[in-house]
């Protein structure tokens, strides 16, 4: 968190669960695996979703999830991801959204 608050400006509230840097850009990260539906999973989501709350500084954001969460059957949770603007997506593909990011 004192990398992301002080050196990249993010204003965050509680430390991320990653960051990383490609070449000169950083990537900041919440990562949650869900199991289940309904109360607590609910929140863990939202708590992963809150990185995107506020955009400042100068890291990429992302939300690495696993689990329950990308069952299309209807959810809220799923209807919930699919709706963001922002990027999250399943650990299976961090390694290529990285190598994107270095490409790019």
């Amino acid at each position: 968190m004192h990398i992301a608050n002080r050196k990249l400006h993010c204003n965050l509230d509680k430390g991320p669960d990653f960051l990383t840097k490609l070449q000169e850009r950083y990537v900041i990260g919440e990562a949650k695996f869900l199991t289940d539906y309904g109360g607590h999973q609910n929140a863990q989501l939202e708590d992963a979703l809150r990185l995107f709350k506020e955009k400042k500084g100068q890291a990429i954001r992302i939300a690495v999830l696993d689990g329950v969460v990308w069952i299309k059957e209807g959810t809220k949770m799923y209807r919930r991801i699919v709706e963001l603007e922002e990027t999250a997506l399943t650990a299976l593909l961090l390694k290529e959204f990285l190598e994107s990011l270095q490409k790019g």
